[in-house]
């Protein structure tokens, strides 16, 4: 095996750890803005409510741990969906969502 080889991989693998980081880092935003707006926004709570009600009665889980992990999996893609909607970022929803109530508390 050429010397060179071994350094190939050691770079791969690399590259793959800082992009599972990117990601992962990425979602644990998505995550944490969707919560914020679910607590201080009761339009998108509702809305997003309705839809996880109904992903979940019409599921065909066969289990609750089967159900949890789907459900986990769909709380992640609406989290993702909203923060790359088409009328603005969940991010800086909930930075303007929290800065407005701190702007009408004083």
């Amino acid at each position: 095996m050429p010397g060179w080889v071994p350094w190939v991989l050691l770079a791969v693998v690399v590259v793959w750890a800082i992009a599972q980081l990117n990601l992962s880092h990425r979602k644990r935003i998505n995550l944490v803005s969707y919560n914020t707006l679910l607590l201080l926004n009761d339009g998108i709570r509702s809305d997003h409510r309705e839809k996880l009600t109904e992903f979940i009665k019409t599921s065909d889980a066969t289990s609750a741990p089967d159900l949890s992990r789907r459900v986990s999996g769909a709380v992640e893609r609406m989290a993702d969906g909203l923060a790359n909607d088409a009328s603005g970022s969940s991010v800086l929803g909930a930075h303007a969502a929290v800065w407005a109530i701190k702007q009408g508390s004083q």
